[in-house]
């Protein structure tokens, strides 16, 4: 992911929020979170700190692709699977898959 817009989309997938609920949260059109998205804008300051406090990310993130785990259930999660060996890795990566799958139908319906 290169682009602020890349990131952004990424970030919404993950936390299942749609544009138009980020933009309305955040206080912008629906037009300026789709114009970010797709590279016609850069945001400005304040919509930028506002979209990183919302999705629980960094300023940089969204910027540059660095990542800070702001979030600590995520960096949790993240330095247990680290200290899982390759078998149980391969566990937990099927049963995200089939939790994800499962979020997706349910928000499909």
């Amino acid at each position: 992911m290169n682009t602020i817009g890349e990131r952004l989309t990424d970030l919404l997938e993950v936390k299942g929020i749609k544009a138009p609920e980020l933009a309305k949260k955040i206080g912008v059109s629906k037009g300026t979170i789709y114009n970010i998205i797709n590279g016609k804008t850069l945001p400005k300051q304040d919509t930028l700190s506002n979209i990183a406090k919302e999705l629980n990310t960094t300023i940089d993130y969204l910027i540059f692709g660095t990542r800070e785990y702001k979030d600590t259930l995520e960096k949790q999660l993240l330095e247990t699977f680290r200290q899982l060996n390759y078998d149980n890795k391969i566990e937990i990566v099927g049963e995200t898959t089939k939790l994800l799958t499962k979020q997706k139908l349910e928000k499909s319906r």
